[in-house]
């Protein structure tokens, strides 16, 4: 049997190519037998082809100048190269390859970089390179290397594999060659950035083919078909077996085969990545494959030439052509503008395709690239034109517009309550497109309102409920680009008003009361602001004789329930019959008012039970505290009044006995005394207070003070002493001060009082006697004393001052209630050797008390002693020179004061 088969060309032309050859075939009438490549069907074409396809390369014998015109720079672009020598070359897609040395150049114009970029790369005796649509692959020794410019990431994306090599091939986007046992097929993936690769290591391959994106052979009793799956980003695989005879063609995405009787076909489902079940035809004496094309198998039993098909609409095969299916993959379908995408035909049976990008840009290309430059959201259409006039599209949407519009959405003006779930919201939002389409609304983030035309008001239905409610919107761009969610929050408080009312509904009063408070009330707090008005109104009592008329608004802050109202009564002095007015409340809002309170204004003649004085005390040993309390004035009535005590800073049980009852004073009795029970401890301590509270009048009111606080004054006093037992000072110093101190704080005023008394000094001499009383407040620990030092001219010995505490009040006397101040004499006499001069002698000084005289001695050995001189001292300080002879180089001198 005869196999007719196409095998690429070294350098494939764009188009179509056809081969006829007439076989003759024992007992069967001869047939021409067609071996079709259309080049215009299925089969995921990786096309990376220059954008400028237009360009021209020359060798000169030393350099490859390469040429493209850009009519978008309106010029032209060269890139020169040297190379001493040239193999392989190819021109080729607006791809320019050779090989120089042990180096494979390729060139490529990148439109984006307005310049030619360049690959150059080692490879060590090289021996064949391969181009076609934008694809290079070249063998060297123990290599096989691959490249592919890709010019969304403006790079060259090269990969090499260590490998023998044999039938290299290069053809619509797949690199593949046989080494060994096993084919080997590469493919890049535009939308990965990176080449995908396919290793079949399944036996010596036969009937190798390598069309329109698929790779099919035959080994081992398999048909083996292979494809790169964009969509998946995958190889799909397919391996069928056979038996008997094989006849292998594959193109357009159709594989076929004859094994005896009968042919067999696959075709792969490039939309759904799966390849469909195989076919085959009924049995006949003869199979004759004849060629495939468009995806449509065409053989012959030796009488009749017959098609197998599918039909992709009804999801069968048949016996007519292959019905188109549209369909591409795309590099990317979102980016910023500029975007270049890359588009990979996935389309079957195409007899002519077209594409309209959406944005007025078209092409007729197979696998277009095409760079959108303005933003939007762009519908790309692939049209494909099938057999019998039938014509099928696919659609996908590329988005250049990113950026989401930005805005914002405001409650009620920015309003922080209401009380109404119905709403207004105002709007705003902006985008880049300079467009915001649509909006849509929610109440929790979770359910929305339906996407509808933006508008800048709105009014919106909050959920019931007494909590913060919030309101979330989302924008939309012309081109579908959703916008954060913004909000806005707003208080609701559908809560009905609370009744508000006093406290009382009546009361009495003495009218020697100034002042009256009451308070006024809501039944629960509101989580905004009430308002309710009062005002007085007279009934039995006159205005401004026995009160003074009050009006005005209570307001009652969120959360509050409590306000007070005052009323100021004028205490006459007239007997007259009770009185009486009313406080009434009105204009409530978001409130009820309730009744109004009746005041009764009794008369004053009552007296008034008060303490007579705020402040009482008691040492914690005496045992009990007594308080008295008094009336104002004699009654002819029995009075009472009820006591209670409290702690203040004393504790109960710990330092003193709670009490409480009732003080009765008998018609013309006027003072009565509350006993308090002190408990005596141990500690040293301040004074700690407690309070006594009269409460609870019977035929009297309570005056002031109602409350007394009862001192609890510790028992364990501090000691006092004297700072030093002794002191001293300079007899000219003038004064001295002389501290006492406590040994610790106390809580209660201490008196000490002081004297001088006694000691070797004369007072009126030599210091000036003194007394007194140091008294330390409350906390004071220390106080000072001074005791005048008078200086007289006499030189003597020191002298002391005796000095005595006495006279203790609230404290204890210390060890040190007697100290000493010893006075020093400043009246010394002092004699000091100054210089010596040949021919004059040694100068002497003499200081002591002025007024006096110095007598001065001299001596040689310090035993017998000559009187020298005597010299009168007026001012303190003499001087003498004596004329000693030149033979004497030493002597003693000592001086004496005299009278």
């Amino acid at each position: 049997m005869i196999v007719a088969e196409n095998f690429p060309p070294r350098r494939p032309l764009a188009g179509a190519t056809r081969r006829s050859e007439a076989h003759q075939w024992s007992g069967v009438r001869a047939l021409a037998v067609l071996c079709l490549n259309a080049g215009l069907a299925w089969a995921g074409i990786v096309d990376l082809s220059a954008p400028l396809g237009e360009a021209t390369a020359t060798y000169n014998g030393f350099e490859v100048v390469c040429r493209v015109f850009d009519p978008a720079q309106g010029r032209e672009f060269v890139n020169s190269t040297p190379a001493p020598s040239v193999f392989a070359f190819n021109n080729l897609h607006g791809v320019v390859s050779w090989t120089s040395g042990n180096t494979v150049f390729v060139r490529t114009y990148d439109p984006g970089q307005t310049n030619w970029v360049e690959l150059n790369q080692p490879a060590v005796q090289t021996q064949d390179v391969r181009s076609h649509r934008g694809l290079v692959a070249w063998s060297a020794t123990g290599q096989v290397g691959y490249t592919v410019y890709d010019r969304s990431r403006r790079a060259w994306k090269t990969e090499t594999v260590n490998a023998g090599t044999f039938d290299l091939r290069c053809v619509d986007g797949v690199v593949s060659w046989t080494g060994g046992n096993a084919v080997f097929l590469r493919t890049y993936d535009a939308a990965l950035g990176r080449w995908q690769k396919d290793d079949n290591l399944v036996g010596a391959p036969f009937d190798l083919t390598s069309t329109n994106g698929m790779a099919a052979w035959s080994n081992g009793g398999f048909v083996r078909a292979r494809v790169y799956d964009p969509l998946r980003q995958t190889w799909a695989r397919e391996d069928a077996a056979f038996l008997g005879a094989l006849s292998l063609l594959n193109d357009s995405g159709l594989v076929a085969w004859t094994t005896g009787s009968s042919l067999q076909a696959r075709l792969f489902h490039p939309l759904t990545g799966q390849w469909l079940a195989t076919t085959r035809t009924p049995p006949t004496l003869t199979v004759i494959l004849m060629g495939i094309t468009n995806a449509t198998a065409t053989w012959s039993d030796g009488f009749n030439v017959n098609q197998l098909g599918y039909n992709f609409a009804a999801t069968n095969w048949h016996t007519q052509p292959t019905r188109p299916l549209a369909g591409f993959a795309v590099s990317t379908n979102a980016g910023r503008a500029p975007l270049t995408v890359y588009f990979t035909d996935l389309s079957v049976a195409a007899l002519g395709r077209s594409w309209s990008f959406g944005d007025g840009g078209t092409s007729v290309a197979r696998s277009p690239s095409y760079t959108f430059r303005t933003l939007g959201r762009f519908t790309v259409t692939q049209t494909i034109q099938g057999a019998g006039g039938t014509s099928v599209t696919f659609t996908t949407n590329i988005l250049t517009d990113l950026d989401p519009p930005a805005g914002t959405v405001v409650i009620n003006d920015g309003a922080s309550f209401t009380t109404n779930r119905m709403v207004t919201l105002t709007l705003a939002a902006s985008d880049n497109s300079g467009t915001v389409a649509r909006m849509r609304l929610s109440n929790d983030g979770t359910t929305w309102s339906a996407w509808e035309a933006f508008a800048t008001n709105r009014v919106w239905e909050l959920p019931p409920g007494v909590t913060t409610r919030t309101v979330r919107a989302q924008f939309e761009d012309p081109f579908g680009n959703a916008s954060a969610v913004v909000s806005d929050s707003i208080f609701l408080d559908t809560t009905p008003p609370p009744p508000v009312r006093f406290a009382l509904q009546e009361t009495n009063v003495f009218e020697q009361t100034l002042t009256l408070a009451f308070a006024v009330n809501l039944d629960w707090p509101m989580s905004r602001e009430v308002r309710v008005d009062y005002a007085t109104q007279a009934l039995t009592a006159t205005a401004a004789q026995d009160f003074e008329a009050a009006a005005g608004t209570l307001i009652y802050a969120p959360g509050t329930t409590n306000r007070v109202v005052t009323v100021r009564l004028f205490d006459d002095l007239a007997v007259e019959l009770d009185e009486q007015f009313q406080l009434i409340l009105t204009n409530g809002v978001d409130t009820l008012p309730g009744a109004p309170l009746t005041v009764t204004i009794l008369d004053n003649d009552p007296p008034a039970v008060r303490f007579t004085t705020n402040r009482f005390s008691v040492r914690e040993g005496d045992g009990q505290g007594l308080l008295t309390v008094a009336l104002s004035a004699a009654s002819g009535r029995p009075v009472s009044v009820a006591f209670v005590t409290t702690n203040g800073t004393a504790t109960a049980d710990l330092d003193y006995v709670a009490v409480m009852g009732v003080l009765d004073f008998a018609p013309g009795q006027t003072a009565r005394t509350i006993a308090v029970p002190i408990l005596d401890d141990a500690l040293d301590e301040l004074t700690e207070t407690l309070e006594v509270r009269l409460h609870s009048p019977t035929n009297a009111v309570l005056g002031t003070p109602a409350t007394a606080v009862l001192d609890l004054l510790d028992n364990d006093p501090p000691t006092v002493n004297f700072s030093a037992a002794g002191y001293s000072v300079n007899e000219n110093a003038g004064s001295f001060t002389i501290t006492v101190g406590l040994s610790k704080p106390s809580p209660q005023t201490i008196l000490v009082d002081y004297a001088t008394a006694g000691g070797t000094a004369t007072p009126g001499q030599d210091y000036v006697a003194t007394a007194g009383t140091l008294i330390f407040s409350p906390g004071q620990t220390n106080r000072t004393f001074l005791i005048t030092v008078l200086d007289d001219r006499a030189g003597e010995p020191p002298e002391t001052v005796a000095l005595q505490l006495s006279g203790f009040v609230n404290v204890v006397p210390g060890d040190r209630v007697q100290a000493t101040l010893t006075l020093l004499d400043d009246d010394a006499l002092t004699l000091e050797a100054l210089d010596y001069t040949a021919g004059t002698g040694f100068r002497l000084r003499a200081t002591g008390a002025p007024g006096g005289r110095v007598r001065l001695e001299f001596s040689a050995d310090l035993v017998d002693w000559t009187i020298l001189t005597t010299l009168d001292n007026p001012d303190g300080t003499v001087e003498f020179t004596d004329p000693v002879p030149a033979t004497v180089t030493a002597r003693y001198y000592r001086a004496r004061a005299m009278p």
